[in-house]
């Protein structure tokens, strides 16, 4: 994944788009005013990056010390990076795999990632909705 932060503005960019950080303050509110990075209070970040490949409940549970490993790290200032956050995820946070992708955490009481489990979900609703009574 490329990150991109804009230090003026708390702006970051994840592959070319804004990470938006009113989900993450949804699950918990650190920063009422957005994204901060290069010390060890930015949570805000660290939590809503790992929401973009994780349930809410490993989020929260890994936050901490993917802040400490990661964005305490970057500069104060403008950054761009790339992270395997996934591999993050797996192999340092220690969060078991996805069935089909090993490289992706699976989900919470799911053997499968974010990607795999929509698709299993879509493949199960189509499956089953009937379309309409028949007789």
């Amino acid at each position: 994944m490329h990150i991109k932060g804009c230090f003026e503005t708390r702006k970051v960019y994840v592959d070319g788009g804004e990470l938006d950080p009113k989900y993450s303050q949804r699950v918990y509110n650190y920063s009422p005013d957005g994204f901060d990075w290069g010390y060890d209070g930015s949570a805000q970040f660290a939590l809503a990056l790992l929401l973009t490949v994780c349930s809410s409940r490993v989020a929260v549970a890994l936050h901490q010390k993917f802040k400490l490993d990661f964005v305490a790290c970057l500069p104060r200032g403008d950054f761009e990076t790339e992270l395997d956050l996934n591999y993050w995820v797996v192999h340092i946070g220690g969060v078991k795999a996805c069935k089909l992708h090993p490289d992706r955490p699976a989900l919470d009481r799911t053997p499968y990632c974010k990607e795999c489990h929509r698709q299993h979900c879509r493949e199960y609703h189509k499956a089953h909705t009937h379309r309409g009574s028949q007789g």
